[in-house]
């Protein structure tokens, strides 16, 4: 932490790093989900979908980091 920055501003840039990683996680379950369609076999279907999942529960946990800060995300 920069000795500079008060606690204050330091949980402010915080929670800002994490609603824009909730948002973005997101964003790239989307990608995934459309990556998922133009698989070339069920197997890379299943990886990419797996892959999707992954960042769904990241999402979620970024979620309930900011929940337990009293944050919206």
């Amino acid at each position: 932490m920069d000795p500079r920055t008060g606690p204050a501003e330091a949980r402010r840039g915080l929670v800002r790093l994490l609603q824009l990683a909730h948002g973005g996680e997101a964003g790239a379950a989307i990608a995934y989900d459309s990556h998922a369609r133009t698989a070339r076999t069920p197997e890379e279907h299943e990886e990419i979908l797996a892959i999707r999942g992954q960042e769904l529960d990241h999402r979620a946990r970024v979620g309930a980091i900011l929940s337990h800060l009293g944050e919206l995300p």
